[in-house]
């Protein structure tokens, strides 16, 4: 399951422990409207993904956040205060 953690100040943390998994993930996060405003590749590190997302330039609202690949994803919602 992807975690995320806020960190306050509309920081982030993204956090994905899959089993059977090694391949970079990519990450996107996209506002209510659909536009997309990041896009990152992840690799795995000790065992997990890992992703800092630093939100402080967006208006407050709901995000999309999803980690994967173009056939496998996970999706988060965060909010933006």
């Amino acid at each position: 399951e992807l975690i995320h953690f806020h960190k306050g100040n509309n920081q982030f943390v993204l956090n994905f422990t899959p089993v059977n998994m090694d391949e970079s993930l990519i990450i996107t996060v996209h506002n209510i409207s659909g536009q997309r405003l990041v896009q990152n590749r992840v690799e795995k590190q000790n065992g997990k993904y890992v992703f800092d997302c630093d939100m402080s330039y967006a208006k407050p609202g709901m995000y999309l956040v999803r980690l994967g690949t173009a056939g496998f994803g996970k999706v988060k919602k965060i909010i933006v205060n």
